[in-house]
């Protein structure tokens, strides 16, 4: 009588837990790596969108004997579109932002790729601006502070001290700025100013400290005892410079520098902080 000889097929419980714990340790090492990665890409995006707003409005500049374009309509520049003003960095004239998509600017230019529910129809209004006379918003929400420009962000006085100054628009105020009679941002390409940054990240909280739905960087609640400051985490702000160049700032440099170290707010807009 034959016996045949059968060959075993699979795996034993043992060679299967041990290549299931392979590869549990493979993901273990690699999710962070790959987090990082994702991370870095989205900080780079949104780089090269900061960006593509600072040179469109360069150039806008070059076509205006090197004056920025005012994007919050203060004087009435676009009041033939729409005649909303607003010193909101993060807030643009309807006529303003058909201004800057005139010089090559796109919808997704404006809100950064870490956040993308930011970009949404209600944010970013009618397809003209001419529309937003009838929207829910009078103006367009954007990612994005769009510093350089603001006439209603200009201090009141620019020879004032204090610990809060007056911007024209008595609903924004500057922080530990010195009367030394210049300008707080940039209004032209040859301005000495106190802050150089023209375009940066949305890094906004309220008074509560919630970091809302248009910050790029940033989310939920800021857990410094004082609202006014950011707790030294991991996050950070996209800046642009009247230059054109342009850098990641991780938190610990963000802010003005406060006794604690932690970094105070530089501007404040009716119920909220902004840093960058």
């Amino acid at each position: 009588m034959q016996h045949t000889k059968h060959s075993r097929v699979g795996f034993t419980l043992i060679e299967l837990l041990v290549v299931i714990s392979i590869i549990a340790l493979l993901i273990a090492i690699l999710l962070p790596a790959l987090s990082k990665a994702k991370q870095s890409a989205a900080r780079l995006k949104c780089l090269t969108n900061a960006r593509s707003i600072a040179q469109a409005m360069l150039m806008a500049s070059n076509d205006n004997k090197q004056k920025l374009p005012d994007t919050g309509n203060w004087e009435g520049y676009y009041d033939e579109i729409s005649t909303t003003k607003t010193s909101r960095p993060y807030h643009l004239n309807g006529g303003a932002r058909d201004y800057l998509l005139s010089y090559g600017l796109v919808r997704d230019s404006f809100y950064c790729p870490n956040n993308p529910a930011s970009n949404s129809d209600a944010f970013w209004g009618p397809s003209t601006g001419k529309g937003f006379s009838s929207h829910t918003y009078n103006y367009c929400i954007t990612g994005y502070n769009l510093i350089g420009g603001r006439v209603g962000l200009q201090r009141a006085d620019r020879f004032t001290a204090g610990t809060s100054q007056n911007a024209k628009d008595s609903s924004s105020k500057w922080y530990y700025m010195v009367a030394d009679g210049i300008e707080s941002i940039p209004m032209d390409m040859e301005q000495e100013t106190y802050y150089d940054a023209i375009v940066t990240d949305v890094t906004r909280s309220s008074t509560s400290g919630n970091f809302d739905t248009i910050s790029g960087h940033f989310s939920g609640y800021n857990p410094y005892s004082n609202n006014r400051y950011l707790k030294q985490r991991t996050g950070g702000s996209n800046v642009v410079l009247i230059d054109g160049s342009g850098k990641w700032k991780p938190e610990a440099e963000m802010g003005i520098t406060g006794s604690s170290g932690a970094g105070l707010h530089q501007l404040e807009c009716s119920s909220n902080y902004l840093w960058w």
